[in-house]
């Protein structure tokens, strides 16, 4: 049987004013139906924290004295925002995925808010990102680490970090941002981090790309 997808870009593409109200009409949904979504991955205080931090962000950003600062700081909070609904839509499938029929499926990621792809119908696979680079800051105490690499056919990217022997199978590795373009700041604690990047077109997700490895701190 087809497993339903979920239209991530679609998050993507929208207007600062559309993204707030499409974030809310999630955390909304979530509410709502907590009986069929108990134990969303970001939970329910804090997705409503981030999406109110972002709604007071996006008002002063866009006012007439909207400055450089207040805009990038929006920016960040939507990248923020985006990263939380990413991590609870991949719950939502985890719960549509013990329905039976494609059409149950499709009426459980509705009910969280989300848009069904396309692709649930005509997958199309996507190729993992190239020439993923890393950089850090080079500054004693600052921990901060410039991700950059090439786009492909991508539309958006997840971030993935992990720490120990990448080798092994049972090594975690953790969706620590969404963004669309092809770069990214990371702040990472000192130590010795692997870095890899997944991308996203539609409901596709490709492959995760080889990891490069960074020391930090």
């Amino acid at each position: 049987m087809k497993l339903v997808k979920i239209k991530l870009s679609a998050l993507t593409r929208l207007g600062h004013d559309a993204f707030v109200d499409i974030a809310k009409s999630i955390l909304a949904q979530f509410e709502n139906h907590a009986d069929v979504f108990p134990a969303p991955t970001i939970t329910l205080p804090i997705l409503e924290s981030a999406v109110q931090n972002l709604d007071e962000k996006t008002i002063l950003a866009g006012g007439d004295d909207g400055s450089h600062n207040l805009r990038n700081a929006r920016d960040t909070q939507r990248n923020t925002v985006l990263t939380m609904l990413f991590q609870n839509s991949v719950y939502v499938l985890s719960i549509a995925s013990l329905k039976q029929t494609l059409q149950e499926q499709i009426a459980i990621v509705e009910l969280a808010g989300y848009e069904v792809a396309n692709e649930t119908h005509n997958p199309v696979d996507l190729e993992p990102v190239t020439g993923l680079s890393l950089k850090t800051s080079g500054m004693p105490g600052v921990s901060t680490v410039d991700v950059r690499w090439k786009r492909g056919k991508g539309t958006a990217f997840i971030i993935q970090v992990a720490q120990g022997d990448i080798a092994n199978p049972s090594t975690a590795w953790d969706d620590v941002a969404v963004c669309t373009k092809s770069k990214y700041v990371l702040t990472l604690a000192p130590g010795t981090w692997s870095i890899r990047v997944v991308a996203i077109r539609a409901s596709e997700q490709s492959e995760p790309c080889p990891p490069v490895q960074v020391v930090v701190g």
